[in-house]
């Protein structure tokens, strides 16, 4: 069937209120990547404001679904003490029609996944998940799902990144990386009735055209660079990802020729009031942390910017700090931590006040302080690696303690790392070092597989989360005063 399309980009359009109900159009409401339960700004609007949209939107359109692109159980301060438990709570009483399964879904392994599924009152999809435990996808998530609006049957498909193996490390599923499997599906589903398919995804495909021009209606992309709408062929693509706080709007409408037309626009949530339901739940949430979380352990005698892009490529204060927190709390010559580990993006002032909310607003994942012995090969590997994405603001940038790094950004991969040196010395290839890291990167989270291969040693220090260590720290300091200091200098970056 011919499709017509309308694309409108609307984040900054005047609030429109529904003076009565569309009886034949189905709007779709589409939010992904919402982790905080409060927003980061009080210029940004959150799921109080969602909740306030749904119910405008169900009040108005007799014919309206509720998807979200996931990516929503971590990390967040709240997630790394319940494993995302609140926000199946929350995401319960707003009623999604279909939820994705993305990267972060991982972020406390599989069988944590398959509790918040079996908590929710919605249905998860993925099609490309193969748990060996079941011989199929995971218990309890569909592979597709379909609704019918008037005789028009809508399908949704959604996939997962196929790195989410070398991101979040499950311990045991597979993933299928074959797009063309999805063109196949979506093919069984127009055989079967659907006048609609709706993929939704978190990464880049090799070719949305394609999938366009076959049996795909409406890409719905999480995740993305950019927020926009796209027309392609007959097809839409939705961008969200970079803006906080928006949700999508589209709609589908069919003409008395029976042809499908499509719109879209993208809604900042702050134009809607607050939803007393779900200002009560988020409400009953923060209290319980509050007392725990806003107690002070120490200051800062210098300013701090953990947003994403600084963190992720170049030398950062904060990940001096955490750096500098691992390496003495376990002894070693040097320490390492990834930036993809700093999640708090944001800017602190000099003379601020640091509480344990901010320690685990920044490291919310429950990652294991670790002391292995490395080579100077194996660590230079290691330095590479952590280089090889710093292009695209990659969380395998790596921060450290104990050596100085000179690196060429601009080079190609694999040949980025220029030298890297301890107390002025050339760090040797046949050198042994004693490196204190995270669990995640031992494991070959983000590529890092030569540091399982190096030699665990044994403390007699306790196993420490990272946040418990950098607590600690600053405690122990009362006053911290982290700088860019050169340990890590790209000789390229002003060529």
């Amino acid at each position: 069937m011919k499709r017509c399309i309308a694309v409108l980009l609307l984040i900054f359009c005047p609030f429109v209120s529904f003076a009565q109900s569309k009886q034949s159009d189905i709007r779709i409401v589409y939010v992904t990547r919402m982790v905080d339960i409060i927003p980061k700004s009080k210029d940004v609007g959150g799921f109080e404001q969602l909740g306030s949209l749904l119910k405008a939107t169900r009040s108005s359109y007799k014919n309206s679904m509720f998807l979200n692109g996931g990516d929503f159980l971590a990390p967040s301060t709240m997630s790394s003490f319940d494993h995302g438990t609140h926000m199946i709570d929350i995401l319960n009483s707003l009623s999604p029609d279909a939820v994705a399964v993305n990267e972060r879904e991982f972020a406390y392994q599989e069988d944590e996944l398959v509790l918040r599924v079996g908590e929710a009152a919605f249905p998860f999809v993925s099609y490309n998940i193969l748990d060996p435990m079941t011989e199929g996808n995971l218990q309890g998530v569909e592979e597709t799902i379909c609704y019918e609006y008037d005789g028009i049957d809508i399908c949704i498909i959604s996939m997962v990144d196929p790195n989410v193996i070398v991101r979040y490390i499950p311990d045991r599923i597979k993933v299928n990386p074959d797009e063309e499997r999805i063109n196949k599906i979506a093919k069984g589903l127009r055989k079967d009735g659907a006048e609609v398919v709706i993929l939704m995804v978190g990464h880049k495909l090799k070719d949305e055209a394609k999938m366009l021009a076959g049996s795909i209606d409406i890409i719905l992309h999480s995740n993305s660079k950019l927020d926009a709408i796209e027309s392609v062929g007959d097809g839409l693509v939705f961008r969200l990802g970079t803006i906080d706080g928006t949700a999508g709007l589209i709609d589908i409408k069919k003409g008395t020729d029976g042809k499908l037309a499509f719109s879209a626009r993208i809604e900042k949530l702050i134009k809607y009031p607050v939803d007393a339901e779900i200002a009560q739940k988020i409400n009953y949430y923060v209290s319980k942390l509050d007392k725990i979380m806003n107690v002070v352990v120490g200051e800062l005698g210098s300013p701090l910017n953990t947003k994403k892009k600084m963190v992720r490529t170049s030398e950062n204060a904060f990940g001096n700090l955490v750096a500098d927190a691992l390496r003495e709390y376990y002894d070693t010559e040097v320490a390492i931590i990834n930036g993809g580990s700093i999640r708090g993006n944001k800017i602190y002032e000099a003379g601020q006040k640091l509480t344990r909310r901010d320690i685990q607003t920044e490291l919310p994942f429950r990652n294991d302080g670790v002391v292995i012995e490395v080579t100077g090969e194996q660590l230079n590997k290691a330095l590479e690696n952590g280089l090889s994405k710093i292009e695209d603001a990659k969380g395998r940038f790596l921060h450290v303690a104990g050596m100085n790094v000179h690196y060429c950004s601009t080079n190609p991969v694999g040949e980025r790392l220029i030298s890297s040196s301890m107390n002025n010395k050339k760090v040797q290839n046949g050198q042994k070092i004693t490196l204190s890291t995270m669990d995640y990167l031992v494991s070959g989270g983000d590529g890092f597989t030569m540091l399982g291969e190096a030699t665990p040693i044994r403390m007699k220090k306790s196993k420490l989360l990272m946040w418990e260590i950098t607590r600690a720290y600053i405690q122990k300091y009362k006053k911290v005063s982290p700088v860019v200091e050169g340990r890590l200098i790209d000789d390229c970056k002003a060529k």
